[in-house]
This record gives C-alpha cells, sequence and structure tokens, in this order.
C-alpha cells in the first residue's frame, strides 16, 4: 500500500489500498497505530447555499420575468 501521509497520533505511515473492491473509497489507516483519518473525505470546503428559484410556464410580471 502507497504511504500517503504521516499519522498524527504516532508518526507512523498512512495508507490506503490501490485497489479496492466496492463502491466507497477505503478511510485512509495507520500502519502503526491503526487509527483512522478523522475527515476521510477531504478538506472540508465552505459552501453557500443556492437560493432555490421559483419556475412557471410563462413569463411573471410579480417574479420579475415580465418584459414588454
Amino acid at each position: 500500500m502507497p504511504t500517503i501521509g504521516t499519522c498524527s497520533n504516532c508518526k507512523g505511515p498512512v495508507q490506503t489500498p490501490e485497489l479496492w473492491s466496492g463502491d466507497l473509497p477505503p478511510v485512509p489507516t495507520c500502519a502503526s497505530c491503526g487509527a483512522t483519518a478523522k475527515n476521510p473525505y477531504g478538506p472540508v470546503i465552505p459552501m453557500t447555499p443556492t437560493q432555490p428559484r421559483m419556475r412557471t410556464a410563462w413569463p411573471s410580471p410579480i417574479l420579475g420575468d415580465w418584459k414588454p
């Protein structure tokens, strides 16, 4: 297994198998102490939710879609 980092607990190698048989990727695990990654999906990215827009089948003067 390739080493992808260093364990913050014991300074051992953190490894992930190159091949796996499943839908979910394996969790990075320390080869020395067996600790698993705290956030196995990568860094947390700040996000802003989108505002849902109301769609109509025709232009609406109330929603601002109306152009005479």
